[in-house]
């Protein structure tokens, strides 16, 4: 368990490396948009219905878009697997926890991106792993974006949002295929 954490905390200081490397060419850093009406609403911290995030990211290609995406998602695996060991690490409990949200959220506000009209559906396939780990991530913490990422795979594999059958196994999410009407509540 030990050279497993070990391994994971290598392979996040690679990611966050390449990362910082890749973010510092201005052309790839992704631009704030005001969030469109489809986000997700939750309650604030007064219980007040709010959109979840105020912007959304968009970026100059898709290439760059998939590339931050699929590495937010690597990283909150690779911290899944640092949660999965009982064996101590550099980062503690609360720091994985804040960090994966945070991935996670970044995933969320780049989906937009990935399903304009000008991607022309090419950005779902590489969404899916991102938009799995962020659900697996918020789910639990943020369900309101839960249901709203389970409802983007259900219309991903229904071809609401570009068809790819491939989305709806991921919606077998733990031991049950999560329907259209459960998300709803209908």
């Amino acid at each position: 368990m030990q050279e497993l954490t070990i391994e994971c905390h290598q392979v996040i200081e690679r990611l966050e490396e390449r990362g910082k490397d890749f973010a510092c060419i201005p052309s790839h850093t992704p631009i704030e948009f005001p969030a469109p009406s489809t986000s997700p609403i939750v309650k604030d911290e007064h219980g007040s219905l709010a959109p979840a995030w105020s912007t959304v990211f968009r970026y100059q290609s898709l290439y760059y878009a998939n590339t931050m995406t699929v590495y937010k998602g690597a990283l909150i695996m690779v911290f899944r697997v640092l949660d999965s060991i009982s064996v101590d690490s550099l980062y503690d409990h609360d720091t994985r926890e804040t960090l994966m949200l945070a991935a996670a959220r970044f995933i969320c506000r780049s989906f937009d991106y990935h399903r304009e009209a000008q991607c022309g559906g090419q950005g779902n396939f590489d969404l899916l792993f991102p938009l799995r780990m962020a659900y697996d991530i918020i789910c639990a913490k943020e369900p309101a974006i839960g249901t709203w990422i389970s409802g983007l795979l259900h219309d991903m594999s229904a071809g609401r949002r570009g068809l790819l059958k491939s989305a709806k196994s991921l919606l077998y999410i733990g031991g049950e295929t999560v329907s259209r009407e459960r998300l709803t509540g209908q």
